[in-house]
C-alpha cells in the first residue's frame, strides 16, 4: 500500500472505533447529565486509544446524545457501522 492508502485505512479504523464508543453511549440513553456523558465519552475513547478530541467535538456529541440522537462520526462510519436510529424525530426538508 502507498502512504495515502495507509493513512486512509488508519483514519477509517479510528473513525470506526470512535463510532463504536458513541453508539454504545447512545444505546445507554436517555441521558440526564451532560457532564457525566462527556466524562464517559472521554474515558471510553481513551480506553480505545483515542485521546485529544477537541472540546467542540465532544460538546456536539454530548448535545446529540442528550437529545436522544446518535452522532455520526463520518460518512464512512454511517455506511459501515451500525449507527442506532435517533429517538427524536428529525426534520426532513430541503433548504434552497
Amino acid at each position: 500500500m502507498d502512504a495515502d492508502a495507509d493513512r486512509l485505512a488508519e483514519r477509517r479504523e479510528h473513525d470506526l472505533a470512535v463510532q463504536e464508543v458513541v453508539d454504545r453511549l447512545a444505546e445507554e440513553g436517555p441521558h440526564d447529565d451532560p457532564t457525566a456523558v462527556a466524562e464517559r465519552l472521554t474515558e471510553r475513547l481513551t480506553a480505545v486509544g483515542v485521546v485529544g478530541m477537541p472540546g467542540p467535538w465532544v460538546d456536539s456529541v454530548v448535545t446529540e446524545l442528550m437529545a436522544g440522537n446518535p452522532y455520526v462520526v463520518s460518512p464512512f462510519t454511517e455506511e459501515h457501522a451500525d449507527v442506532p436510529e435517533p429517538t427524536t424525530p428529525a426534520r426532513s426538508e430541503v433548504i434552497e
